[in-house]
């Protein structure tokens, strides 16, 4: 669980963290439905939302859950090895891009938060070492239950 503003939120996720988080692991159509009042990570998000499927009807009922967010109160963050790897409907939802850089002996990240637009927003720097405790990186994320996407 996580705190903002004095409430208790649900985390979500299609990762498994480490270290004591209570988290919801995602793994379904049916899960992702559930998902209510809190922060959604998606690691690898392109998986669940190829925009070369994008009329699939699976692709299709995902994609609108997950542009429910907002009216769900969910904060989604995501990853993904390329930007237009996603649903353009999930690309015209998502409101900030962060582009991160480990240096050498990736324990510093330097990240550019960009808008929509591309343009600049600011420059975050952090350690790594508290982030890369949270979950195993080298963790292959799964695809959604096919079955549920077909009732979907």
């Amino acid at each position: 669980m996580a705190i903002r503003q004095g409430k208790f939120l649900n985390v979500f996720s299609n990762f498994h963290l480490k270290e004591g988080w209570r988290f919801f692991f995602v793994s379904s159509v049916d899960d992702l439905d559930t998902i209510r009042n809190g922060w959604f990570l998606g690691d690898e998000l392109w998986l669940w939302l190829d925009s070369r499927t994008s009329m699939a009807r699976g692709n299709r009922a995902r994609s609108k859950i997950i542009a429910k967010g907002r009216k769900r109160g969910i904060e989604i963050y995501y990853t993904t090895q390329d930007f237009n790897q996603i649903d353009v409907r999930i690309r015209r939802n998502t409101d900030f891009l962060i582009y991160p850089r480990l240096n050498k002996h990736e324990t510093i990240c330097r990240a550019r938060v960009e808008d929509k637009h591309g343009q600049m927003v600011k420059t975050i720097k952090f350690a790594t070492r508290p982030i890369f405790r949270l979950y195993d990186t080298t963790e292959e994320v799964v695809e959604l239950d096919e079955e549920d996407d077909e009732d979907a």
